[in-house]
């Protein structure tokens, strides 16, 4: 499955002000508009993130949508 996967990447945004701990959804839909899977992913917000930790958070994220598709495999 993934060989054939499409990834997209989404930017998110929030105010300067939000800080800490975040859920941010992602729901996989098929064709028809029926949901496949859905998993609750945390992102963390903290002010003037070092580019270290940005590759790391999205590291992370990318390794949490891996294991959603790995999941819809078995």
């Amino acid at each position: 499955m993934l060989d054939d996967a499409t990834v997209l990447w989404i930017g998110l945004a929030w105010p300067d002000s939000e800080l800490g701990s975040h859920p941010v959804q992602v729901t996989l839909r098929g064709e028809d508009g029926e949901t496949l899977s859905s998993i609750v992913v945390q992102t963390t917000l903290s002010l003037k993130a070092q580019q270290e930790s940005v590759g790391q958070r999205m590291s992370d994220a990318a390794s949490a949508v891996r294991r959603l598709a790995l999941s819809m495999t078995d």
